[in-house]
């Protein structure tokens, strides 16, 4: 079938508007003011009202009705000297629910509506953002609800909007309320690299308005949890402490759902261990080894993980061989018996460990810092499977700090972005796009800017997709941060941030997270072992201290 579709959804033909007029891409939110997924299609084909999707929160039904590459007919037709609405490149979603009722969506409701937003935004290039006040209705009705953009705004308008915000709506659709916008667009909703596997704390935000940071301990991992207000206050072990993590490996965390936090560490014997959290149990007494009991992973390196869907967690690490495996487990089955390697150089240093990334559902990226000190990638994509090849990457005339390993983030579906340190205490960075492929390394900061102490790694987060983010430790243990954007790119100037007067672990690497678009969170390790945490607000800038972690 020609066209753009999405793979997951139900096509049930409409009407389109015709073509496109060539402006920049948008997305459109509706509610369909009902609750009966054969009733709003109903209406659309009674007032050939066609949208390209209907989707139900309640019964996660996605039903496609058009091409992504042709316009929808769910704005009201334009008014005489106005535009085309409808045509000015926007894919419209109607959602089967009542605007009044969008306020009280539950996590699971908007996870799966921020789901088939991602699943738009890999198809056509509507970057994931918004910027507009999404008023709660019936408020926002009307034709002078002092939301709706002018002619011009519109047509140059870029992101999410609500109908509530298309010019010249005569009939004064204030749909769809007051959605949470924030979470709709935020950047724990789009794959995103692993937590380094340097020694340090894993953080990750199970929803925009949460965080929870594990970090090992000599026993055990312990962790604590922020709920959107208060920190635990407590730390709370992890597992049941029969397996204490190697000290060099550190641990990674996932939040696969919002409900749902998985933990991993690597044993003193080499085996992988895993417990878990839940929102209505806490954090589990037990533990599981997982993967080939065959298969030993280095214990001078770490593991990496991320769920690359609510029911797929995906574990990575370095073997005792020095090569690249991974292990893995589906809601279904359960975790696998097998830790198959993967491709890679003639020997990895385990010490810089692995990292990984997933930038679409069915396609994963594996990078790594051979014997040689160079960087490495190997991918796995659903329908071929893992690549029998591996690539070198960046060719850098300054090699990679092995030790120190390597970052890397998908800040779209088709941009990866890598992070490491040079043999000479710089930060650099080599991106690929799907268009253009791997580019020539950069290095980051300008003169004088200072270096890495050379044992720690450094951390990538993008919190937009024409955004990043770099923080690493300086050799007198102080966090420093620099940032990308696409319209400037590297800032030539870094930024200290955190407190000067305590100095940090060296070998502990920064943990940043990107919870909502306009709010970082970077958890470090002082000299004293203590887990500390700063954060960067868009309206108030970076908190002027550490916040201490009770882990």
């Amino acid at each position: 079938m020609a066209g753009i579709w999405l793979a997951n959804a139900t096509v049930q033909p409409g009407n389109d508007g015709g073509a496109f007029i060539g402006v920049p891409w948008r997305g459109v939110l509706h509610t369909t003011q009902g609750t009966s997924t054969t009733g709003a299609t109903g209406t659309f084909a009674t007032n050939n009202s066609w949208p390209h999707l209907t989707v139900n929160p309640a019964t996660r039904e996605i039903i496609q009705h058009l091409s992504l590459d042709v316009a929808a007919r769910s704005l009201e037709h334009k008014p005489p000297g106005s535009v085309d609405t409808n045509a000015a490149n926007c894919v419209q979603i109607e959602i089967v629910c009542m605007a009044e009722d969008t306020p009280s969506w539950s996590i699971e409701e908007l996870e799966f509506i921020a789901g088939v937003m991602r699943a738009v935004e890999a198809l056509v290039p509507i970057p994931r953002r918004s910027g507009l006040f999404f008023e709660a209705y019936p408020a926002s009705a009307g034709l002078n609800n002092g939301l709706r953009l002018s002619d011009s705004d519109w047509l140059d308008f870029s992101g999410w909007c609500g109908h509530q915000h298309v010019p010249r709506q005569l009939g004064g659709h204030g749909d769809p309320g007051k959605v949470d916008i924030e979470y709709l667009c935020s950047p724990h909703l789009l794959g995103v690299g692993s937590s380094q596997s340097n020694p340090g704390a894993a953080m990750v935000a199970r929803t925009p308005y949460s965080l929870d940071v594990v970090i090992g301990r000599t026993a055990q991992p312990f962790a604590e949890g922020w709920d959107g207000t208060n920190w635990g206050g407590i730390g709370l072990p992890v597992g049941d402490g029969a397996v204490a993590p190697t000290g060099a490996g550190g641990v990674a965390a996932v939040a696969r759902r919002p409900d749902i936090i998985d933990a991993f560490w690597v044993g003193p014997d080499g085996s992988l261990n895993t417990s878990w959290w839940t929102r209505s149990g806490g954090w589990a007494p037990t533990r599981f080894s997982i993967g080939d009991p065959a298969v030993k992973a280095s214990t001078d390196g770490g593991i990496a993980a991320f769920g690359r869907h609510p029911g797929i967690l995906d574990v990575f690490f370095i073997g005792d061989d020095d090569r690249p495996h991974t292990t893995w487990w589906t809601e279904q089955g359960g975790w696998a018996t097998l830790s198959p390697a993967l491709a890679g150089p003639a020997s990895v240093d385990a010490s810089g460990g692995v990292a990984a990334v997933s930038r679409r559902l069915g396609v994963i990226d594996v990078f790594m810092v051979g014997s040689d000190s160079r960087l490495y990638t190997t991918w796995w994509t659903e329908q071929g499977g893992w690549s029998p090849t591996v690539l070198q990457i960046g060719g850098a005339p300054v090699p990679v700090q092995a030790i120190c390993g390597c970052a890397a983030v998908a800040r779209t579906p088709d941009a990866l972005d890598v992070a490491y340190v040079g043999t000479d205490g710089g930060l650099y960075t080599v991106s690929w796009t799907s268009a253009t492929g791997w580019a020539t390394p950069v290095r980051i900061g300008g003169p004088g800017a200072p270096l890495s102490n050379m044992v720690g790694g450094l951390a990538v987060v993008s919190r937009q997709p024409d955004v990043l983010d770099v923080f690493w430790v300086d050799p007198g243990g102080h966090l420093h941060t620099t940032w990308w954007t696409v319209a400037g790119g590297w800032n030539p100037a870094t930024l200290q941030i955190g407190d000067p007067a305590v100095p940090l672990l060296h070998s502990a690497t920064p943990t940043a997270v990107a919870r909502q678009p306009s709010i970082l969170d970077v958890t470090v390790v002082d000299l004293g072992g203590v887990a500390r945490t700063t954060w960067w607000t868009q309206p108030g800038g970076w908190a002027p201290s550490y916040l201490i972690l009770n882990v």
